[in-house]
Order: structure tokens, then sequence, then C-alpha cells
């Protein structure tokens, strides 16, 4: 009876079934001994279930699929060719760019700073003394002498000229009297426009000031848009309050001349106009 299951099945339940199984036969047979054939049967079959779990364990376990690991193999240095010098330039290099670095930004004392400030102030000086004064080159020798300008017209007088319908006091009570428009009105096209001052009495002519104009349409208010710096202003209330009179001329800019003219411009030293870190206002001149 109790070997109706066929020994495959305890091992198909595994090895707690058959463990209680023996224990319920051996507490059945317990007045008598176990006989050998059993005994020997159990242990068959527990050797066969230890060999079944081991032989699946090792199955179960997949197969590794990397490759053995190999180790780098060092290269041998060639005792027939030069070592390469490309690696200790590249260093030397790289040293070279970190000391220009570290100069560049090593700052500069108080004494190189004023030295170098000086040494600029000096240049610039150097460049203003290079330029001539306007008011004492004469028409002959000025370099734009070729281009067309128009002549010289008496645009602000200390005193009322003859023709009334062309004067009119100065604005905010400033001292003299002006022309109405300039130019014949024609004050549209871009031009440079030069001012001189001098007496009627004397032929005597100062060029102390120009303006470079794009151009305007309201001919009236002439002398805001030419004159329209504070420091100019002063200058032509002293200059009338002294008796002298202002003209003007100009000489009308295109394509072919403006950049001729521009440059040119930049040789003189106008005593109405300052001068790029040089002076911010004016120079004075010596008039009779």
């Amino acid at each position: 009876m109790s070997m109706a299951v066929p020994p495959g099945g305890y091992r198909e339940q595994g090895a707690e079934f058959l463990d209680f199984y023996e224990q319920e036969v051996r507490a059945r047979d317990a007045k008598m001994a176990l006989h050998k054939e059993l005994h020997a049967l159990f242990g068959a079959l527990r050797e066969g279930e230890e060999e079944s779990s081991t032989s699946s364990s090792t199955a179960e376990k997949p197969k590794s699929r990397t490759l053995p690991f190999k180790p780098a193999l060092k290269k041998k240095p060639s005792r027939t060719k030069a070592p390469s010098i490309t690696k200790g330039k590249k260093n030397s290099s790289l040293i070279h760019k970190v000391k220009k670095t570290i100069a560049k930004k090593k700052p500069r004392s108080a004494v190189d700073r004023k030295k170098a400030k000086l040494l600029a102030i000096s240049c610039q000086k150097m460049k203003a003394l290079r330029k001539l004064k306007r008011e004492n080159v004469p028409d002959t020798n000025f370099s734009l002498n070729k281009i067309q300008w128009s002549p010289w017209e008496l645009v602000i007088s200390p005193t009322k000229p003859e023709n009334d319908s062309l004067w009119t006091e100065r604005y905010r009570g400033r001292k003299g009297f002006r022309k109405t428009s300039v130019c014949g009105g024609k004050t549209f096209p871009a031009a440079v426009y030069e001012f001189s001052v001098r007496k009627l009495s004397d032929p005597k002519r100062y060029v102390t000031y120009c303006k470079l104009s794009s151009g305007f349409t309201k001919t009236k208010c002439w002398e805001s848009r030419l004159l329209s710096h504070s420091d100019v202003r002063s200058q032509v209330n002293k200059i009338v309050a002294l008796g002298y009179s202002v003209y003007v001329r100009r000489c009308l800019l295109n394509d072919s001349n403006k950049d001729t003219v521009r440059k040119s411009l930049l040789r003189y030293d106008y005593a109405w106009k300052r001068v790029t870190n040089v002076r911010n206002s004016h120079r004075d001149i010596s008039v009779a």
C-alpha cells in the first residue's frame, strides 16, 4: 500500500512531501523496525532529489556572454625612431600663453597710469598744434578755396542797416540786429557754413566758426539752427557788443565733395569751436 505512488511521483511533489511521507510510514510501523528495502528506497529517493536540485540550479545559471578580460599590451618604445617633440612643444606654448595672460592681468601702478594719461594728453596737444588757426589763414591759402563758395553775407550787425524790411531785432533781448533769412532763404540743401567777424570800417576779417548742416526749412530760425551752441551764442553777443558784425558764407555738399570737405576741415582750428580732448569751449582771439 505504501508503494501505490511511483518513485517519480514523490520526486515531482518535492522534498517536503517526501519527508512527510517517510515520517508517516515510520510512525505507522513504529512497533516494527523499518524494512531494509523501504529504508534503502527512501535513501535512493532522497539522493535523487539532491541530484536533480543541483542539476537544475546549474542548468538555470546563465552563461556569461562577456569576453574574458585581456590586459592592454604596452607598446614598447622603438629603438630606431627618435622620441616625438610635439608634446613638448604643446607644453611650452601653453606655458607661454599662461605667462602672457598673467602679464596682462598685472595691475599697473598709479605712476604708470599717470604717465599714460600725460602721454595721451601730450599726443592730443601735438595733434592740436598741427592744426592751423583759421583766423590766421587767408582765403587764398585755404585748402577749400577751389570749391565754390557763396560770397560773404552780413547777417548780424550792432546797428540796424538801411534796408529795414530784411532786418529785425535779435531774440530774447540780445544785442544787435539779425537778418530775417540767409542765403536767399534756400537753406534746405546740406552745406557747410563759415562765420567771420569784422568791423565795417576795417577790411580785416576773422573766420571764427564753421557749421555742418544737413539742411532746414524754417529759414527765419537760421540763428538757432546754425548758432545753437550756448558758448557760440555768448561769443556772438560779446563780439557784437564790441562793435563787430557777423558774416556768413556756405558751400553746398554733395556726394562728390562731402568727404573732401570734411577731411580738409579737420586741419583747421576754429576759435568758437571746441577741439576734442583739448578744450571744451571757445578760444579767445586777439582783434584790433
